[in-house]
């Protein structure tokens, strides 16, 4: 039991005395790892020694460096999980909570498919900011003592905070060589001055500067270099320096060869706490600049009273990033922007949106090319004013590195002229295409068509609708004649795109438009025909215009055009302008303008144009209505000739068919009576004969023969004396329906197809029943005979114009065209057979009831023939 005892006794002893023996091992290894000259060495160091001890069976070590990703270290037993480091490094963070203290956790946990106990210990560095995660899996859980961990905690933090001062001093490092590299490659001298105008530190371009060392210089007073004439003004400036203001200033250096230096030096106070501990300064060589800048100022004194009153802007971009770099002050007068704004901003600022591509296709092309220029897009002043400028482009090389050079020139008043010019020039061929137009026109109609084109034509004078109100000599009044322009605010937008797209002239868009008037201003002409200005009152604005003959503009806010409500209520725009058309003599009337839907002033030089359109449009309106005056004298002489002829025609006519008509019934009366005899003895002999008697036919010829000639004898002497008709109340569709029925033996139904078109409304007709049934029978009669195949026969009734009419169609060949003239024509027939007086007298019965027989025919179409009769005047019951 004793020997058991002691046993016990002694365990715990050893144990202590191997943990000591382990950890003092484990610190004996911080120099090493403060020592080790990468990230990855160190991290090596501290996980063998953590494993080396013993205590555990693997060490695995998450680190974040600077960039804040995570490094791994590894090393033990057990592999690391194959998962992402910085997944891994975040999960383990998530165990150990918001306390970051160290963890016994079951393995299971940490490691998928392990067991045992892995111990989390946050790695801290001196501030207690976690910046790493110790993952040890433990050999002895007895030995994780509360000490144990105190200890392993120092010996992570120390490995830690050796990781994280070794990145601190290699970014130092960079910083510093990146600091160094710049300072040393800026072409200026940097330099730092004590309070006492001790030089603290310098630039090595001081040696390019100065023939001198930076060691040489280190530690002098600034005044050892300075020229005696420049001490007592640089002594003020530094004065104002360490007052905290920012100094900029020329002064001469004096080099050991004896030879003197202009600087540009401009300087800044160093500041801690408020007060100025030291000044950082800049000294750029211009000697050589200074020394042109002084020849150019000889210079400019010959030149200044030529160029003192011009100026261009001049701005430096650096072609890469469009940037700004540099300006003069036209550059701020031409912008509105102050110089500090200006080199704030890219090139791109200055101009219109979308604009950027162009910018960058231009400097591109310089920089590549050469110099070039440019009639850009109009620069954007900060007021949000447009500039129109010429850029004249070039590269401007600065101590070696090429800027884009671009030298503005305000040419808006150049432009502007150029714009007047162009406006005056597009006036003159306006006025010219109108008046040449309007000498080519002839009717009124296309007179007007090409004023209000002119007028309102986007390539024209562009109003938004114009009215051509004519003079009312009799009423002394205005009425509206005609108008043009679009309808509504829409239309008004896009009325006069469709023409500008397909890129036509005035004169192509004044023939397009003629054409299609007044089709296309039906709506506006309506509207402009409900104008009607009485010009009684003398201070009425029309009336005042044509009084004066001149062009009035009219603000309805501001003045009283004394016009009737009723006509102010239909013609609303709130300011519009009248023109008289007036020549030497008369007064036409006048053009009427506004700008309704665009609500755009109209200016001194629009009146000035109507003005001249105004003119030439007075001379061709009342040219074209001399013109239809004369045309309607000619017509009516021309009338009156053809009366005349008629007459003539109808005299000759009716006394050579008198003439023909006595002789015609004198020889028809001579004929007769034999003819009848003749016929009497025929037919006697005829019937008296064999049916197989040789001769039957022969006598059977004469009786034809002899029938036809009665017929004959009786239709010239209906012609010649045609009997008086006798009128009455008639029903054309019940005589249309008789006279078929009449000729039923006539009409074969299996030939010819009879449709009837019959109004049942038909008012009667004034006419002779018997002469009217005598026509239909004649004309019928000549479509049974073209249809002999067989066809159609339609008639057809209407009411049309305060007449009734019948139409008879037929499907025959129809009437030749060499034939329609004569087959009203007596005597004209085309039959062997025919005497050529049955439509002669149809036309002559129809005629004595005042109406009208015409013929139509196509070819293979068939023929309708069109009887026209007046409406029975009395009333139905009155019969």
């Amino acid at each position: 039991m004793e020997a058991a005892s002691d046993a016990s006794t002694d365990e715990p002893s050893q144990t202590i005395t191997l943990l000591k023996d382990r950890l003092t091992e484990m610190f004996r290894a911080v120099p090493d790892i403060l020592a080790a000259g990468t990230i990855e060495e160190k991290l090596r160091l501290a996980s063998e020694t953590l494993t080396g001890a013993h205590f555990f069976h693997s060490c695995t070590l998450y680190l974040e460096d600077v960039e804040q990703d995570v490094v791994c270290f590894h090393t033990g037993m057990t592999s690391v999980p194959p998962i992402p480091v910085g997944e891994r490094y975040r999960q383990l963070f998530s165990m150990l909570g918001e306390e970051m203290t160290a963890r016994i956790v079951p393995t299971e946990e940490t490691r998928e498919g392990s067991s045992g106990l892995s111990l989390l210990v946050p790695m801290k560095n001196h501030e207690g900011r976690t910046i790493g995660i110790a993952e040890l899996l433990l050999a002895d859980d007895s030995l994780c003592t509360k000490e144990m961990l105190a200890l392993l905690e120092v010996f992570l933090m120390e490995t830690a905070q050796s990781v994280e001062q070794f990145q601190l001093e290699r970014e130092l490092e960079k910083s510093e060589a990146t600091y160094r590299s710049l300072i040393d490659n800026v072409s200026d001298v940097i330099f730092q001055m004590d309070p006492e105008g001790r030089i603290t530190f310098i630039s090595r371009q001081i040696f390019d500067l100065m023939g001198l060392q930076w060691k040489e210089v280190l530690g002098k007073s600034v005044f050892e270099f300075i020229v005696e004439r420049d001490i007592q003004r640089v002594k003020d400036s530094f004065g104002d320096s360490l007052s905290g203001r920012p100094v900029v200033m020329d002064l001469t250096l004096l080099r050991p060869d004896g030879r003197e230096v202009v600087v540009f030096v401009s300087t800044n106070p160093i500041k801690e706490g408020g007060t100025v501990i030291g000044i950082l300064g800049i000294a750029r060589d211009v000697t050589e600049k200074r020394r042109l800048e002084e020849q150019i100022r000889r210079s400019e004194k010959q030149y200044r009273a030529l160029t003192e009153n011009a100026y261009d802007a001049i701005l430096l971009l650096d072609p890469e990033t469009m940037e700004i770099v540099d300006v003069n002050p036209q550059v701020e007068h031409l912008t509105g922007y102050s110089r500090n704004e200006l080199l704030s901003m890219t090139a791109v600022d200055l101009r219109q949106p979308g604009f950027k591509e162009e910018i960058r296709r231009r400097i591109d092309e310089v920089m590549r090319q050469g110099p070039s220029r440019f009639e850009d897009t109009p620069l954007i002043r900060k007021d949000g004013l447009e500039v129109n400028v010429d850029t004249a482009a070039s590269v401007y090389e600065v101590e070696g590195k090429a800027y884009y050079q671009a030298i503005l020139r305000d040419i808006s008043a150049h432009k502007n002229m150029r714009e007047a010019l162009r406006r005056r020039i597009m006036e003159l061929q306006i006025l010219s295409e109108v008046s040449d137009a309007l000498q080519s026109a002839v009717d009124l109609q296309s007179v007007m068509g090409i004023v209000l084109t002119g007028v309102t034509a986007g390539k024209g004078f562009g109003f938004n609708r114009a009215f051509i109100l004519s003079y009312d000599k009799v009423n002394n009044e205005l009425r509206g004649e005609a108008g043009l322009g679009p309808k509504s605010a829409e239309e008004a937008g896009k009325i006069w795109s469709e023409l500008q797209e397909k890129g036509l002239s005035l004169s192509e868009i004044l023939d397009v438009k003629l054409h299609a008037f007044p089709r296309e201003a039906d709506e506006i002409f309506e509207y402009a025909r409900n104008f009607v200005i009485t010009l009684d009152n003398e201070e009425n604005v029309f009336a005042r215009a044509i009084r004066n003959r001149e062009i009035l503009l009219v603000d309805r806010s501001a003045e009283d055009p004394h016009l009737s409500d009723e006509f102010l209520n239909l013609y609303t725009p709130q300011e519009f302008a009248v023109a008289p058309l007036v020549t030497r003599d008369d007064v036409m009337g006048v053009l009427l303008v506004d700008n309704f839907y665009s609500r755009q002033r109209i200016l001194d030089e629009d009146l000035h144009r109507l003005r001249l359109i105004a003119n030439s449009a007075a001379s061709a309106i009342e040219r074209s209505r001399l013109l239809i005056s004369l045309e309607r004298r000619l017509h009516e002489l021309t009338l009156i000739n053809q009366d005349l002829k008629a007459s003539r025609e109808r005299l000759i006519k009716t006394e050579r068919l008198s003439a023909i008509g006595e002789v015609a019934a004198s020889v028809a009366h001579e004929i007769r009576n034999p003819l009848t005899a003749i016929g009497g003895f025929a037919r006697s002999i005829f019937s008296a004969m064999s049916e197989d008697d040789k001769n039957r036919r022969k006598v059977e010829v004469i009786l034809e023969e002899t029938d036809r000639l009665e017929h004959m004898l009786s239709s010239l002497l209906e012609f010649t004396r045609p009997a008086v008709p006798r009128f009455t109340n008639l029903d054309l569709n019940a005589l249309i329906l008789q006279t078929v029925h009449f000729m039923g033996t006539e009409i074969d139904p299996s030939a010819v197809q009879v449709v009837y078109q019959l109004d049942p409304n038909l008012p009667r007709a004034w006419a002779d029943s018997q002469q009217m049934r005598q026509v239909l029978l004649n004309i019928v009669r000549n479509a049974l005979q073209e249809m002999a195949g067989g066809g159609s026969l339609t008639f057809m009734t209407i009411e049309h114009g305060g007449e009734v009419q019948i139409s008879i169609r037929d499907s025959g060949p129809g009437i030749p065209p060499e034939n329609m003239e004569k087959i009203f024509e007596a005597f004209f027939s085309t039959k062997p057979a025919g005497s050529g007086l049955g439509l002669a007298i149809c036309s002559q019965i129809i005629r004595n009831h005042n109406g009208r027989l015409e013929a139509f025919s196509r070819p293979k179409e068939g023929a309708t023939f069109l009887i026209t009769l007046p409406i029975a005047q009395k009333p139905l019951d009155s019969y």
